[in-house]
């Protein structure tokens, strides 16, 4: 529809367990490159990245391609949705129309934006130099890498916790980060100040419904915001655990925030 109003509420196409069972390897600081060619899955995954704040969109352009869906003609809807469920009848002559499915809407401060036919604004413009056209963007890379070296870097090390009867003991350092939430299977059970660059123990204690936890989960964040509310975690640990027995961590995920400038 005209302005992007919704059609349906949004739905996942991927079950958020499985879509965030790996966590994230690389632990620095990210930007994304895009242009105007920028199209279809990519657009998606440009929206994404900027949406989360995973780092600094650059772009050559300033929009994507704004190709946030799927084209479905109208036979292909007949043929693979029941036609009871859409209440859809064969069209005249032969005649047939397109139909974009599958749009992708933002999230975030661009909540309820459209990616169809709008693209991704970027967060930072580069003009092309001569130099990128002719040899493989030089003048693009070091601008990139110039952005990277002003980011700034929230972590949390996580060493191997140990069960224990009154909780789970965690011994963490952190960088640039000032509050600790810890969850145990998805229950927030406890909330820290922490000294960024000291090794820190916490002792996380069982929920009463939940006396042998699967994963624990630690989100940090900055500050308060000026309304006194906490903006999204910039840095998030997750970590199995094992049931009565000292737990190893399994893996840990890490989000980066967007450049500060």
């Amino acid at each position: 529809m005209p302005g992007g109003a919704r059609l349906t509420s949004g739905q996942p196409l991927t079950r958020p367990d499985l879509a965030n069972d790996t966590g994230q390897i690389y632990q620095g600081p990210v930007v994304l490159l895009t242009d105007a060619l920028t199209y279809s899955a990519a657009d998606i995954f440009a929206g994404g990245f900027q949406d989360h704040r995973i780092g600094t969109v650059i772009g050559l352009d300033p929009n994507t391609g704004g190709g946030g869906a799927n084209v479905w003609s109208h036979g292909r809807l007949l043929r693979e949705i029941p036609s009871a469920s859409l209440m859809l009848s064969h069209l005249p002559a032969g005649a047939s129309m397109a139909l974009a499915v599958r749009r992708s809407s933002r999230v975030g401060k661009n909540e309820g934006q459209p990616l169809e036919d709008v693209g991704v604004i970027a967060d930072v413009l580069h003009e092309r130099s001569l130099a990128d056209t002719m040899w493989h963007s030089p003048d693009l890379l070091r601008f990139a890498c110039g952005v990277l070296a002003g980011s700034t870097v929230y972590r949390i090390e996580v060493q191997p916790p140990e069960a224990a009867p009154d909780g789970v003991h965690v011994t963490l350092t952190t960088r640039n980060i000032g509050l600790l939430d810890f969850f145990l299977d998805g229950n927030k059970v406890l909330s820290a100040g922490v000294t960024p660059g000291l090794a820190q123990s916490f002792i996380v204690p069982l929920p009463a419904n939940d006396l042998n936890p699967l994963r624990l989960t630690i989100k940090g964040f900055v500050a308060l915001d000026g309304a006194g509310q906490l903006p999204a975690a910039v840095a998030v640990s997750t970590l199995s655990l094992g049931q009565h027995a000292t737990m190893g961590m399994l893996r840990t995920f890490r989000a980066p925030l967007p450049v500060r400038r």
